[in-house]
């Protein structure tokens, strides 16, 4: 049960970070097919190794361990209200903008990506 949960959790924040699991398993000094294994839940990682996992994609220990599901409801709210907010002041701008927001979207993305692929 538990290796399952946090198979899902890595693989979920993993996909979100926009991470592959060979830049995972690289930046965690890991083997991609140890870190694979983890996903599926066929092998119980060591805890330096759900450490330095949960530091590369950004969370917290306890998260992928399953223990503050109140914690991510509450989170999880609190990002849907950002994002209906930042929809609204969106809308009230002009449409230059709007394009120079979206531009600078773009290039976190590609920063992003540049980012992931030197990993």
């Amino acid at each position: 049960m538990y290796l399952t949960i946090i198979g899902q959790r890595i693989r979920e924040s993993r996909q979100r970070a926009g991470m592959t699991i060979e830049q995972l398993a690289a930046q965690c000094g890991l083997t991609t097919g140890y870190v694979g294994n983890i996903e599926r839940a066929y092998d119980l990682p060591s805890l330096k190794a759900l450490l330095d996992i949960a530091n590369a994609l950004g969370v917290s220990f306890d998260y992928l361990l399953g223990s503050n599901l109140q914690f991510n409801k509450a989170h999880a709210r609190t990002l849907d209200d950002s994002y209906h907010a930042l929809k609204h002041d969106i809308k009230t701008l002009s449409p230059q903008e709007r394009e120079f927001i979206s531009s600078v979207i773009q290039q976190l993305h590609l920063l992003r990506r540049a980012k992931n692929h030197k990993s």
